[in-house]
């Protein structure tokens, strides 16, 4: 062991982290494929997919290995601990379980008589440790850790009693923080549940709306003005021609809604359309080309689109373009996410629908968007008794609608715009509130080590 300084933050004799542990990196059998095994005498593969983001412990995996693997790997066996040494680096977990490695881990091991379990897991987690692992970390797309890098990490030995000390200082903070997690996330739990339940109250029984809500005017004339604009618009060329809907019969009406309302099918009112379903070539830079990933939170994610070139752009607009006002809803994959558009800059489609207004009609899409944020859930369930999640635009355009008349449609939005600004707040609290948990974690790391 090579000899201890000093730190000017601790008291205690900091050492190099080689010099009391072993460190070595795993290995991977290839082709990989051809070594997993659901034999009963496989060895458990360990992989970054087996563990949790803030768990301490891996107990299981997902897949084993045959034994014949076992030269071209390395095997690691209860109570070692792992440090994952690749993209999100320098994170350590401790094994309840025996199994191997592949070369995205490293082992640490061999340091029981000087570190206890805990008091080591925690320092690891500390900002002084994980500052020398990004300073040691090499690469430049991908940065990872060797076993030279962590063998160079300086920490900090008192003796092990003192390391219990810290370990029962550290757990109570830790657990006071859990309290703060726990408050903020049933906050933000609440503030979706409030939202939902207004939701439903609005749109599966609407008998808050047909008491409390005035009634003026006829979802009739609405829909009749709908359906002459429309006409003229196909006329003229500029509305594409759509088979007729099927009638509503009584036995498709899910319940009772207002007398001045009318059930309509979502293609009688709006324009359904989709945006392309094949793939243009990627450029670097271009059009983005949104998809279902890109639907985040009612709101387009631009910053993970893939970009195409304004030309296919051009083609694929002809078809699917998409203005502002006009609501995207993802049809694969995850069926919904709906968002109304408030356009600042030119994209394309993908695998999506998009809902358009008639031009010259007065239909609030904010309701529809309400609406839509409803029914998504009962979409969800439809597609998820097939083999693939999926909705056409056929099913969109005969789903059953609630058209109340205009002066209701500003009603309910308003009602619940307000409903969601309240909740967006308790969010905001509950966010800022976990953000100070985290860092109150951080807080009790280094103060228990900063002795």
């Amino acid at each position: 062991m090579s000899a201890a300084t000093t730190t000017p933050h601790t008291p205690w004799p900091t050492v190099k982290l080689g010099d009391v542990c072993e460190v070595a990196r795993g290995g991977s059998p290839r082709p990989i494929k051809s070594y997993i095994t659901q034999a009963v005498d496989g060895l458990n593969w360990i992989k970054i997919g087996d563990v949790s983001p803030n768990g301490k412990y891996i107990e299981k995996t997902a897949e084993k290995i045959k034994p014949s693997g076992l030269n071209k790997t390395r095997q690691v066996a209860i109570g070692d601990f792992l440090l994952s040494n690749s993209m999100s680096f320098g994170r350590p977990y401790i094994l309840k379980i025996d199994g191997c490695i592949h070369d995205g881990w490293l082992v640490l091991r061999g340091f029981r008589d000087v570190l206890e379990e805990n008091f080591f897991y925690y320092l690891l987690r500390t900002e002084y440790v994980h500052s020398q692992f990004e300073l040691y970390a090499s690469g430049s797309t991908v940065r990872n850790l060797n076993t030279k890098s962590v063998e160079s990490v300086l920490i900090p030995l008192p003796p092990l009693d003192v390391q219990r000390e810290i370990v029962a200082k550290v757990e109570a903070g830790l657990k006071e923080a859990d309290g703060l997690v726990a408050h903020f996330k049933r906050l933000a739990a609440l503030a979706d549940d409030t939202f939902k339940a207004e939701l439903d109250e609005t749109f599966s029984t609407l008998n808050a709306p047909s008491v409390k809500l005035g009634e003026q005017g006829s979802a009739e004339d609405l829909y009749q003005q709908i359906q002459a604009k429309k006409a003229e618009l196909i006329k003229a060329g500029k509305l594409k021609k759509e088979k007729p809907l099927p009638p509503i019969s009584s036995k498709d009406i899910p319940f009772e809604i207002p007398s001045t309302w009318k059930w309509v099918r979502l293609g009688d009112i709006v324009d359904v359309r989709d945006g392309t379903h094949d793939t243009p070539k990627y450029v670097p830079n271009g059009v983005p080309l949104v998809t279902s990933k890109n639907l985040v939170n009612g709101a387009i994610d631009f910053t993970t689109a893939k970009q195409i070139s304004y030309a296919d752009a051009a083609t694929i607009n002809i078809r699917s373009s998409v203005d502002d006002g006009d609501i995207l809803f993802a049809m694969i994959g995850t069926i919904g996410n709906p968002v109304l558009v408030r356009k600042d800059r030119e994209f394309s489609i993908k695998n999506m629908a998009v809902f358009k207004p008639i031009d010259g009609c007065s239909f609030r899409m904010e309701y529809l968007m309400q609406f839509l944020v409803k029914a998504q859930a009962d979409m969800r369930k439809v597609t998820n008794a097939s083999v693939q999640t999926f909705v056409s635009l056929s099913f969109l355009r005969c789903y059953l609608f609630p058209l109340p008349p205009l002066d209701i449609q500003r009603e309910i939005v308003g009602k619940l715009e307000a409903v969601k600004a309240r909740c967006e707040q308790l969010k905001g609290w509950a966010e800022r509130g976990l953000k100070a948990a985290e860092a109150l974690r951080k807080a009790v790391l280094a103060e228990a080590f900063e002795q």
